[in-house]
C-alpha cells in the first residue's frame, strides 16, 4: 500500500501588493519539461524541509527561492524583487 506523502512546508507563489503572481505567470510560459523539473523541485522542498543550497536560497525574511540548475528557462525576477534584493558580492 502506498503511504500518503506528508507535506512539511506549504509552497506558495510570491504575490505583489496587487495580488499578481508573476512567478506563476512566468511558469505558465515555460515548456512542459521545464515546468515538470521545477515542479519536482518544489515537491522536494515541500516534503523535505529544511533544505539549503544548492536547492533553496533565502532571499529576504519569509521569502525563499528554489534554485533550478537543470531548467533550460532563463532566470526571471520581478521588478519588486530586484529592487529589494541586496547587492551581491563577489
Amino acid at each position: 500500500m502506498v503511504q500518503p506523502v506528508k507535506v512539511v512546508l506549504p509552497v506558495r507563489f510570491f504575490r505583489t501588493a496587487t495580488d499578481n503572481e508573476p512567478v506563476r505567470e512566468w511558469l505558465k510560459e515555460l515548456g512542459a519539461q521545464d515546468r515538470k523539473t521545477i515542479g519536482e523541485d518544489a515537491t522536494t522542498v515541500k516534503i523535505d524541509w529544511p533544505r539549503g543550497v544548492p536547492l533553496v536560497r533565502k532571499m529576504i525574511k519569509n521569502l525563499w527561492e528554489i534554485i533550478e540548475a537543470e531548467c533550460h528557462a532563463a532566470i526571471s525576477r520581478t521588478p519588486e524583487e530586484t529592487e529589494n534584493r541586496p547587492a551581491q558580492t563577489a
